[in-house]
């Protein structure tokens, strides 16, 4: 009889052994809260307060009831804070963070160019999204390795609220001979005499001409002044006043 009683107690306590690590196991997990993370918020210029995931086990918090947010440093870019104060059935305060990064720049293909044995500056689209950003407003762009037959290299840098930096490459092939034009020979002396034969015979000519118009001016003149000579003179009268 004290036998059975013995191991009657022992089954007992084990029993209560377990259902004691169970309720702790239980407790355990029940308590356990987690917050999930934030993922980075992109600059915008005004304060960014993200959304927070809160969890007990397997309960999702309720915001307003099991607690209430607050936000710090959530303006400019950095590192940004979030604090969560329990409510309800809650109690206490625990800190979570954020990363605020720059916009991202978009940079659309340089297209290849032509070798000019000078540098060669390819203009540049830069977009955040589809708007397109204004050169010196938003970036800036620096070149790279842009005279001869290779590849080149574009910097471009972000400013104010882009404070991305990236690089893009374009290449420079060379020229084709196709292009080339040749030049027509050089004249020969005697093509050289000949033109200025032909300037300096243009002048006298001219003046020749301009002699001959005048001779034969003044020979017509002369003929008129002699046709009037041999022409009679008329005389006209006036009678006088008969009270004269």
């Amino acid at each position: 009889m004290k036998k059975f009683t013995l191991i009657l107690l022992v089954i007992n306590i084990f029993t209560i052994g377990i259902e004691a690590q169970t309720s702790t196991q239980q407790r355990t997990t029940a308590s356990e809260i987690v917050v999930e993370a934030i993922p980075d918020q992109v600059y915008t210029g005004a304060p960014l307060t993200p959304d927070v995931v809160i969890r007990n086990g397997q309960k999702t918090l309720v915001k307003g009831t099991d607690y209430t947010l607050s936000y710090s440093n959530n303006r400019e870019m950095g590192k940004a804070t979030v604090t969560i104060q329990g409510k309800g059935n809650y109690a206490d305060t625990k800190d979570v963070y954020f990363n605020i990064v720059s916009k991202s720049l978009q940079i659309d293909p340089i297209a290849d160019q032509t070798y000019q044995g000078e540098p060669i500056s390819p203009s540049v689209i830069v977009k955040d999204g589809t708007k397109t950003l204004v050169r010196d407003r938003d970036y800036t762009v620096s070149y790279t390795n842009n005279i001869n037959v290779g590849t080149a290299s574009i910097t471009i840098t972000g400013k104010g609220t882009y404070t991305e930096t990236k690089q893009v490459i374009f290449k420079i092939v060379a020229r084709s001979m196709k292009d080339s034009r040749a030049t027509p020979p050089p004249r020969s002396n005697e093509a050289t005499t000949q033109t200025s034969r032909q300037q300096t015979t243009r002048p006298s000519n001219e003046a020749t001409t301009q002699t001959t118009r005048t001779t034969q001016q003044t020979t017509r003149n002369t003929d008129t002044d002699a046709a009037n000579a041999d022409r009679p003179r008329t005389v006209q009268t006036f009678n006088k006043n008969p009270a004269e």
